[in-house]
């Protein structure tokens, strides 16, 4: 069972297909340009969501660095402390 004269064929790979091998070579591009996309896609969202909450955190943790500065100037110092 031969393949009909409008496929075709390999010079180098009689019994392959230009089309099929073609595909089997540029998988590999197309999945790096897929994971590539992926990879921009999730940039984008971390980007946006580090936006939207990005003053929150801010508040945060100025709150936190408030109250250490307030408990460290109210209590007494170590080294002001007599034995």
């Amino acid at each position: 069972m031969g393949l009909p004269s409008y496929f075709p064929k390999c010079k180098r790979h009689p019994k392959c297909l230009h089309g099929k091998r073609l595909q089997r070579h540029n998988s590999g591009g197309q999945t790096l340009a897929e994971y590539a996309l992926i990879v921009a896609l999730i940039s984008v969202v971390a980007i946006g969501s580090l936006m939207a909450v990005g003053g929150q955190v801010s508040n945060v943790y100025t709150t936190i660095d408030q109250q250490l500065n307030l408990a460290n100037s109210g209590g007494p110092s170590t080294a002001s402390r007599s034995h």
